[in-house]
């Protein structure tokens, strides 16, 4: 048996960023180590490039990396109230989005420049608040705001 740390994209920190997650693998070769952490919980499987490297190390990595593993509180926290708690502590792990991923966002999503990629864009103002995304369910819903509404 042969001794692998795994470097993959664990998400649940902030929007458009991912935690690099280092993992410690016993296995017989690198392509199974990756097929393992894939399936491993936090790590952003819909991503194609989740595993970021394999590499092969010796037992004593191995060993104190495990042991740093289990003593890391990102992967030993259960709700989200507990990893605001130290989230900023590990700033020097979480990174920017790969480019390959943020191509793939644009190819796929229509809206992805308009929601990721403003410029010199103006909130449109109603009644001293910002614009409604729905106004007519808003009128059908409050029809006592505006009583000249028709459609209610």
């Amino acid at each position: 048996m042969k001794y692998f740390e795994v470097i993959a994209k664990c998400g649940h920190v902030v929007r458009q960023k991912f935690f690099e997650g280092h993992f410690y693998v016993n296995t017989e070769d690198a392509k199974n180590a990756a097929i393992i952490i894939m399936s491993a919980p936090r790590v952003k499987k819909d991503h194609a490039d989740c595993i970021l490297s394999v590499n092969e190390i010796s037992y004593e990595d191995y060993k104190n990396g495990c042991i740093e593993m289990n003593n890391n509180p990102y992967f030993k926290c259960k709700t989200k109230k507990e990893q605001k708690a130290f989230i900023l502590d590990l700033d020097s792990l979480i990174k920017d989005e790969t480019e390959r991923q943020n191509n793939y966002r644009k190819s796929k999503n229509k809206y992805y420049k308009s929601f990721y990629e403003k410029e010199n864009t103006k909130i449109k103002v109603f009644e001293g608040k910002q614009q409604l995304r729905n106004p007519n369910r808003y009128y059908r819903m409050n029809t006592y705001k505006l009583p000249e509404y028709k459609g209610a």
